[in-house]
């Protein structure tokens, strides 16, 4: 297995802190007392060996010469799917057929192919996207950080649910690296921005809801 893990990403802080994640062996991210020794030989190693070509530290030749990198395939996402759908235990025709055409935004970020689909996968209609957010855009030019649980961050998305429905509305996001979820309704013509603990029973009661179906 591996014994360690670089994440690339954009997360929901701001722009400057675009960075990268470490992971080791166990899956986990660093701890402080990890991520202190790991800055430390970053500091010792600011000069470029002298081992490697300079020439040669184009991205794509360096991932086919020293085949270092793979690629997120195709069967890997088509297996992330299935497993929602495995966990799914809901018959999505009654779940969706009054319910409003949705928004939804990844905040400048990657989550739109992978919840297009699993939309898909589960019989909604087509989600409304956020057109100033629906692109990947590390600058975050929309919004002053991409948190999507952040007061105001969420404001586009809801204007452009207003447009769909002036009475009801749905807004779902994630933040730039899709590990985070914000979901806001309109409720009797006012938005609610959910918490986490109102997502958490909520999800529990559906949960505790499918436990007794089966």
């Amino acid at each position: 297995g591996c014994v360690a893990g670089v994440m690339i990403t954009a997360s929901h802080n701001p722009k400057g802190d675009n960075g990268y994640k470490l992971y080791l062996g166990d899956g986990a991210q660093i701890l402080p007392n990890q991520a202190t020794q790991i800055e430390a030989e970053i500091a010792r190693n600011l000069d470029v060996w002298e081992c490697v070509d300079t020439a040669r530290l184009g991205f794509d030749e360096v991932c086919r010469r020293d085949n270092v990198f793979t690629a997120l395939s195709e069967p890997l996402k088509a297996r992330y799917l299935d497993a929602i759908a495995a966990a799914f235990h809901h018959n999505p025709e009654p779940l969706n057929k009054d319910l409003p055409q949705f928004v939804y935004t990844p905040v400048h970020g990657v989550g739109s192919e992978l919840m297009s689909r699993a939309a898909g996968r589960f019989g909604f209609r087509p989600y409304a996207p956020v057109p100033r957010q629906k692109d990947m855009d590390p600058e975050f030019s929309s919004v002053p950080f991409p948190n999507p649980e952040e007061k105001g961050v969420l404001d586009l998305a809801m204007e452009a649910a207003d447009a769909l429905d002036a009475d009801r509305g749905l807004v779902i996001a994630n933040d730039p690296d899709a590990d985070r979820l914000a979901v806001a309704e309109k409720v009797d013509g006012k938005w609610h921005l959910f918490t986490g603990n109102e997502l958490g029973i909520l999800l529990a009661g559906w949960l505790w809801g499918e436990r007794d179906q089966t």
